[in-house]
């Protein structure tokens, strides 16, 4: 009852809100810049074709920049491709707002990467997007000859009418006397504190009857990649030989435990990213980012180029994961940088 009571109040004070706003009418909205054709640039060599489209290349300064950019390769032997740019001072900064990979077949080519890259403009006028460096990345680890996609243009235009340069500031104006207000605000003014006051001591009273609900202590991180593992195991993924969605989970999983025990961001990564995060933060040792590029690296074969395996393979993958989570679920990082505990107990997948 004493809910209802306070949903009630809390319609009640909403209500008075959206008649007061209806009363003092709505902001008009600003203009919008003509559209133009898009602008696009592409790029050849060492088997790939890269091609970058701005489909919006006329923004304002309240807009953000879009680059759509689309990677293809002939190349058997190119797995993934690294995608990097540095910003200007014409750009307040730069992201990569979406990125897919995605491997078609290894003799026809395919697509290798589809990125969105995200800019802000910081000035207005004639602007330049940032130099974007491609640089592929081999089935062996080696990395191929960088290409660069040129700087294409884009006007910025300035949000404040006229001529933004030769704006003056006008004069402060005298003290005016404040307009009186009409009964009817009075009443109104009223009405509304009483419906607040009311609502917030019914919600009070309602909250106080409530006990907060026990904290639920988190499980270690450990203990949940080891029933994942278990519960991948019972799938029977791999007597059933459907190895690309069993690499995929066995993935996952690990990559769900390093995000919970090292504080990596590494599901929302790509396997680049997460290497380079990982070499940098100092929470894993050499020999960990080590084992940990050559396992994810087998394991995009197997999902994105196709790698056969047998099933000893796929249990000793297994076997990898749960090592790596084993030797690393206790101690705390070593003064290399690294996971103090016995040195390479962990099993290597074989490429």
């Amino acid at each position: 009852m004493a809910r209802r009571v306070a949903r009630s109040m809390l319609g009640l004070v909403c209500a008075g809100a959206l008649g007061l706003v209806g009363a003092c009418g709505g902001g008009e909205s600003s203009g919008e810049v003509a559209a133009i054709p898009p602008v696009s640039a592409s790029v050849e060599g060492g088997g790939l074709a890269a091609t970058a489209t701005i489909r919006a290349p006329r923004v304002t300064m309240a807009d953000l920049v879009r680059v759509e950019l689309d990677v293809e390769t002939d190349r058997a032997d190119v797995v993934s491709v690294d995608v990097a740019f540095e910003a200007t001072d014409e750009w307040a900064g730069g992201r990569r707002e979406r990125n897919e990979s995605r491997r078609g077949g290894a003799d026809s080519g395919g697509r290798l990467v589809r990125s969105t890259l995200v800019f802000e403009p910081f000035l207005p006028g004639d602007l330049e997007t940032p130099p974007i460096t491609l640089t592929p990345v081999l089935r062996d680890g080696a990395r191929g000859e960088p290409l660069t996609i040129e700087p294409m243009g884009v006007e910025v235009a300035s949000v404040i009418e006229g001529d933004p340069e030769g704006a003056e500031l006008a004069d402060v104006k005298g003290v005016v006397d404040a307009p009186a207000l009409s009964r009817v605000w009075w009443i109104a003014g009223g009405v509304a504190a009483a419906c607040v006051a009311l609502g917030a001591l019914v919600a009070g009273i309602v909250m106080a009857r409530r006990r907060p609900p026990a904290p639920v202590p988190a499980r270690p991180a450990h203990e949940v990649a080891f029933e994942a593992l278990e519960r991948l195991r019972e799938r029977g993924l791999v007597r059933d030989g459907l190895m690309r969605e069993y690499y995929f989970e066995l993935s996952r999983i690990l990559r769900r435990y390093i995000e919970e025990r090292f504080g990596l961001r590494a599901p929302e990564q790509t396997t680049e990213e997460f290497l380079r995060e990982a070499r940098g933060c100092g929470a894993l040792g050499t020999r960990d980012v080590e084992l940990l590029e050559r396992f994810l690296e087998h394991c995009d074969m197997v999902k994105f180029a196709k790698l056969e395996v047998v099933r000893e393979q796929a249990e000793l993958s297994m076997e990898t994961v749960r090592d790596f989570v084993d030797r690393t679920r206790l101690e705390a990082p070593g003064p290399g940088g690294g996971v103090a505990g016995p040195a390479d107990s962990a099993r290597e997948v074989a490429a």
